[in-house]
C-alpha cells in the first residue's frame, strides 16, 4: 500500500518509511505490476496504475525514488549455540570474515535470489575534473612560462651586447689570465726549490763519501 500512497502515484504523501524489502520490490516494478491489476484500485484510483506505449505496466514506475538516511531500526537475527563451541564459532566467523568468505559464499548462494532491479544503473559521479575545467589553468600557466623565458632571454641578450656586459667579459679574461700567471709562478717556486733541495742532498750525500 506504500507506494500506490505517494504523490506522484496519485496518493497524498510526500515521503514513505518501509522495510528495505519493500524498496527492493520498488525497483523491481513488483508494486507497480500489483496496481495495475487490482481492479478495485483502479475504480478509487486510476492514476496509480502507469502502463507504457504497448498497455503494459511501466515498471520503472518507482525508478525515480531515492532512499535518504540511514536505517531507524534493525532486527538483528540470532539462534542459541552451546557454551562450548561459542569460542570456536566465534572464531572460525572471524576467520571468515577477515578472508572475505562471508561475502563471497553470500553473493554466488543468494545472487540469483536477489530481486532484479529494473531501473536504470546510476553511474557514479567522477572526482576528475572535465578537460574543459583546465583551460584556465593551463593557460595561465602557459602564458607565465612564456613570459618568463622571454624576459630571461632579453635579460641574457642585454647582457651580452652592452657595454657593462662587455667589461664584464673583460673582467673575466683579465681574472682568468691573471690566475693562470699566478698558478705559472707557483709551479716555478716548486721547481727551484726542488732543484735547490737535490743539490743540497748530492753535496752532502758527498761529504759524507770523502768523510767515510
Amino acid at each position: 500500500m506504500l507506494p500506490r500512497n505517494l504523490k506522484t502515484n496519485g496518493g497524498t504523501c510526500d515521503v514513505a518509511v518501509m522495510p528495505e524489502l519493500y524498496w527492493l520490490k520498488m525497483r523491481t516494478g513488483d508494486y507497480s505490476a500489483m496496481d495495475c491489476g487490482d481492479d478495485a484500485l483502479l475504480q478509487t484510483q486510476p492514476s496509480a496504475c502507469k502502463r507504457d506505449v504497448a498497455g503494459e505496466p511501466d515498471l520503472t514506475r518507482d525508478c525515480g525514488y531515492i532512499r535518504v538516511g540511514e536505517l531507524l531500526t534493525t532486527v538483528p537475527v540470532s539462534m542459541p549455540v552451546s557454551s562450548e563451541l561459542v569460542h570456536a564459532l566465534g572464531w572460525s566467523t572471524l576467520q571468515l570474515l577477515s578472508q572475505g568468505l562471508v561475502d563471497e559464499l553470500r553473493t554466488q548462494r543468494y545472487a540469483d535470489k536477489e530481486p532484479k532491479s529494473v531501473c536504470p544503473a546510476k553511474k557514479d559521479p567522477s572526482l576528475s575534473l572535465a578537460p574543459r575545467f583546465l583551460k584556465g589553468c593551463v593557460g595561465i600557466s602557459g602564458f607565465l612560462v612564456i613570459v618568463g623565458l622571454t624576459m630571461h632571454s632579453v635579460g641574457i641578450l642585454r647582457k651580452r651586447w652592452s657595454p657593462e656586459g662587455e667589461r664584464s667579459a673583460t673582467t673575466q679574461e683579465e681574472v682568468a689570465a691573471h690566475g693562470d700567471a699566478d698558478v705559472r709562478e707557483m709551479l716555478d717556486m716548486i721547481g727551484k726549490a726542488h732543484v735547490e733541495l737535490s743539490a743540497k742532498l748530492a753535496s752532502k750525500l758527498e761529504v759524507q763519501g770523502q768523510s767515510g
